[in-house]
């Protein structure tokens, strides 16, 4: 198989992970950085998330406006308040398909382990992540 092929078989790449703890509840993340659909307050990719429909809930839609210029509209699936959220999209005409999950799990009263992967799929977006891992895994 050449890198194209096995780009459109393989709906979805191994994800990119990270993961932390905060001193703060899920609850309290979940309030300051998510609830008001204020991503770009603290992921340094996003210039501004725009035309958010629905809030932080399941099935919601917003448009991610990168500091690199790309506009990317974004579902929200998966929400489970003060826990846990999917969100997904594509760009390039459905040639590049994107998803990240966090999630957020209390450690003990005041402090909260977030776990977050993302990963790029699709034939654009596996060619790209391989050529770009680093900026996908610093982003």
């Amino acid at each position: 198989h050449n890198t194209l092929q096995t780009a459109k078989q393989n709906k979805q790449m191994a994800p990119i992970e990270r993961s932390g703890t905060v001193k703060a509840t899920p609850e309290k993340i979940w309030k300051t950085c998510f609830e008001h659909m204020k991503w770009e307050m603290w992921d340094p990719d996003l210039e501004e998330v725009k035309d958010v429909k629905g809030g932080c809930e399941e099935g919601a839609t917003c448009t991610f406006i990168m500091k690199t210029g790309q506009v990317l509209p974004v579902t929200l699936s998966d929400v489970k308040r003060g826990e846990s959220l999917t969100f997904s999209g594509e760009s390039l005409g459905g040639m590049m398909n994107f998803k990240g999950t966090i999630i957020l799990s209390p450690v003990d009263a005041s402090t909260t382990k977030v776990d977050y992967n993302f990963g790029l799929c699709g034939c654009v977006g596996a060619i790209f992540s391989t050529l770009a891992a680093k900026q996908v895994i610093s982003g």
